[in-house]
């Protein structure tokens, strides 16, 4: 079958092309973490049956990823259970590199804030002094969530 009519769209605004093979990897994927590799017909039969099921010439990757929960849960709930943790973790650890890299941005292109004040020795807006800020910052933020406990870093943060 022909799937070049259809656009993913990735959770950036971005298209791409869709894939078969990357359907067919995210299953495999989960089967392999459940410890299951002689599943090739029937993972082959999963995704081609999302992508036989796409009625729009567009759709996201998170409607895919909802597509695959679906037949996975058809056909192997314990596969579909690793398949949901997992993208779980993805989720969790993609709004996290997504919050540090917003409070990187801040600092590169902040001209003074207290941040940048924070330390009259060293001028943020040097490489080292920016460096130095980098760590502070994230360093901070690893604290109040792993250190303190939810409890006092919500109290620090609340005043």
């Amino acid at each position: 079958m022909d799937y070049a009519r259809i656009s993913i769209i990735k959770r950036d605004g971005k298209r791409e092309a869709f894939s078969l093979d990357k359907i067919v990897g995210a299953i495999t994927k989960a089967y392999r973490a459940g410890g299951i590799d002689n599943e090739r017909q029937t993972i082959d039969r999963i995704a081609e049956d999302i992508a036989a099921s796409i009625a729009t010439e567009e759709i996201s990757v998170e409607q895919i990823q909802d597509m695959v929960e679906e037949r996975l849960m058809q056909h192997n709930p314990s596969i579909a259970k690793r398949y949901i943790i997992y993208r779980e973790w993805r989720n969790v650890e993609r709004d996290r590199r997504s919050q540090i890299k917003g409070v990187m941005d801040g600092i590169v292109t902040v001209e003074r804030n207290d941040i940048n004040l924070s330390n009259a020795n060293m001028s943020s807006h040097t490489p080292a002094g920016q460096m130095m800020t980098f760590a502070s910052e994230i360093t901070k933020d690893y604290a109040l969530k792993y250190l303190v406990g939810v409890r006092h870093g919500r109290a620090h943060r609340d005043g």
